[in-house]
């Protein structure tokens, strides 16, 4: 399924879980999650948007249900995140992730959270031109268990 969400502004875009999706050259201003993308997600495109304020873009539920699916091929690129509080944070395995050329104007001190499993750590993920700030300073970048692209 190929679903492209451009047309949708202020809008959730919650618990998605599919595949080949575009979500393009939208502004959600919400009080939760700008997109929530579930386990089983794959090559799901989010690009141009500007997110915020709340939670930003989160994806998985911290490994919550069993047979969680990994969540393949995310690009977040071109975007801007305003006063939000998590950024792009992410709860499940994944693999072949890109966050690029990020704009983020964070609630707090972190303004990316990027934790994964020490079990099923994430895979070939590429962080590049992200700028960061919390209160007018340099926002920090939180991960762990993530493995580069090689």
């Amino acid at each position: 399924m190929n679903f492209d969400f451009g047309f949708l502004n202020n809008t959730i875009i919650r618990d998605i879980t599919t595949k080949y999706m575009n979500i393009t050259s939208i502004n959600i201003a919400t009080d939760d999650d700008c997109i929530s993308l579930g386990d089983g997600s794959k090559q799901i495109h989010v690009l141009n948007d500007t997110c915020g304020p709340w939670h930003g873009i989160s994806v998985g539920s911290l490994e919550k249900y069993p047979n969680e699916e990994l969540v393949k091929g995310l690009t977040v690129r071109n975007c801007t995140l305003n006063n939000t509080d998590n950024g792009c944070p992410s709860k499940i395995k994944i693999s072949k992730v890109t966050f690029k050329n990020i704009i983020e104007i964070s609630a707090t001190q972190e303004g990316v959270v990027l934790i994964c499993s020490s079990s099923v750590p994430c895979k070939d993920v590429m962080l590049s031109d992200i700028d960061l700030k919390f209160n007018g300073t340099i926002a920090a970048a939180k991960l762990a268990n993530v493995k580069p692209i090689t």
